[in-house]
């Protein structure tokens, strides 16, 4: 039998993982991608879907990405998860929504 899961760090309604718990774990960190990172993955992908397109739109992949970008690391900075809103938890997958 094979377990996976995942989790995110304590805080915003999370509890700490158990050390206990954790040692019968393989543990894997990943950190979170950068923003060039970010702007790189998803201007591939949306210029990938733009090429089909007009001379006119082609152009507005790299910036439609780039605002993206900006406007989920504001909303990942601003909208913070407390207690009472537990909800408010963004990820790439958010943004990989807008985009």
């Amino acid at each position: 039998m094979q377990l996976l899961g995942a989790m995110a760090p304590p805080g915003g309604g999370r509890n700490a993982f158990s050390q206990r718990v954790s040692a019968c774990f393989s543990v894997v960190n990943m950190t979170q991608p950068n923003d060039a990172q970010l702007r790189r993955i998803f201007s591939t992908l949306i210029n990938s879907k733009l090429a089909d397109f007009s001379d006119e739109v082609r152009p507005l992949g790299d910036p439609m990405v780039v605002a993206s970008v900006e406007v989920y690391r504001a909303v990942c900075r601003e909208l913070l998860p407390t207690p009472s809103k537990s909800h408010y938890l963004f990820n790439t997958r958010d943004l990989a929504k807008m985009v």
